[in-house]
């Protein structure tokens, strides 16, 4: 588990503690809500809060990150991280993520192939199909295990 820790400065007094993980730590507001829902995952001084808790001058903010391979990492396996991914509300940061795709189309070319092959692991109805299997072996304990074909 990664523990990002960030101390609130006097101009951040008074603010939420959302406010900081969204400002200052610049977490997505997609990873911000998935850690709300994990208990103990949002920390101040220590003790688990809920994101609309205001902080101090001087209070540590804490995000518990799971070790799990973030998505943005699992885009591309085989080149660098995509430069395309967004996920925030902003109208800006989009507009930017738009130009960078107008101006970058042999970077696009070469991630079709890689999110291709992304979906074909992760998310087709056989890698679906696989984990659906593999998870009913380890529920029942059964080492073979035969269901529908396709």
């Amino acid at each position: 588990m990664r523990i990002l820790t960030y101390t609130v400065t006097p101009e951040e007094d008074g603010r939420m503690v959302k406010g900081i993980l969204r400002g200052s730590l610049q977490l997505s507001y997609t990873l911000l809500k998935s850690l709300k829902w994990r208990e103990n995952a949002i920390l101040l001084n220590g003790q688990s809060v809920h994101v609309n808790t205001i902080v101090h001058a001087g209070d540590t903010v804490s995000v518990v990150l799971s070790e799990r391979t973030p998505r943005e990492d699992l885009y591309c396996a085989n080149a660098a991280k995509p430069d395309i991914v967004y996920e925030d509300d902003d109208p800006e940061k989009l507009a930017e993520r738009l130009a960078w795709a107008i101006d970058h189309p042999e970077k696009l070319a070469a991630m079709r192939q890689a999110c291709r092959d992304l979906y074909e692991r992760h998310y087709s109805k056989q890698a679906f199909a696989d984990g659906l299997k593999q998870a009913v072996r380890e529920l029942t304990g059964e080492s073979s295990l035969s269901l529908c074909q396709n």
